[in-house]
């Protein structure tokens, strides 16, 4: 009897395991799920590509609006680390986490319009 109940006690300890290799449960399963490395990656070269073009440009053509516009163009990288900051934070929010995303998206979506208006200002 003894041999059993013990026999008993270790299997339900050895059930209770955890398994190797299984994934850590999430956090909180109410947050979103992160921007993906390769997004943040794209997003960046894109505002780094406006960054180079713009003011390879404005280094060119001593216009205030080219040199205004080249200035304004260093600010976005800043604006996506700021936004991925946001969401990475332990106390954002899932809707802080959401516009987060929703702000380096925007961002993003801005570097590329300004790098394809660019030939309509004379820089190619």
């Amino acid at each position: 009897m003894r041999l059993t109940l013990l026999l008993g006690i270790a299997l339900s300890l050895g059930a209770c395991k955890k398994q190797q290799g299984e994934p850590p449960p999430p956090t909180d399963p109410n947050r979103p799920t992160p921007i993906s490395d390769t997004e943040v990656k794209r997003g960046n070269d894109a505002c780094q590509a406006l960054i180079d073009k713009s003011c390879k440009c404005a280094d060119s053509d001593k216009a205030p609006q080219k040199q205004e516009s080249c200035a304004l163009a260093k600010g976005y990288p800043e604006a996506i680390r700021v936004a991925l900051e946001v969401a990475a934070s332990p106390d954002s929010t899932r809707r802080d986490i959401l516009q987060a995303h929703d702000s380096m998206r925007k961002t993003v979506k801005t570097c590329v319009e300004l790098i394809a208006k660019l030939p309509t200002t004379g820089c190619l």
